[in-house]
């Protein structure tokens, strides 16, 4: 199981997930929103959080995907 967050970033010209703490995952995306998308789906599946960067690393979002909290959704 997953322990990090799953954060979706921008890096070379394409968007990426990745574990955070672990490594990049290699899978790349034309655009922010199907990166997030997929990154909210690994999130959910690993019961972590899910964390979305804007091109210059600032963060934007972050939801929580612990089905454990009483204040998560999925």
């Amino acid at each position: 199981m997953t322990t990090g967050a799953i954060e979706t970033f921008f890096q070379a010209g394409r968007w990426r997930n990745r574990i955070v703490t672990v490594h990049v995952l290699p899978t790349q995306y034309r655009t922010r929103e199907e990166a997030a998308a997929a990154g909210r789906r690994l999130a959910w599946t690993a019961k972590v959080d899910h964390v979305v960067r804007d091109i210059e690393g600032i963060i934007l979002q972050r939801k929580p995907y612990d089905r454990d909290r009483p204040d998560s959704s999925g």
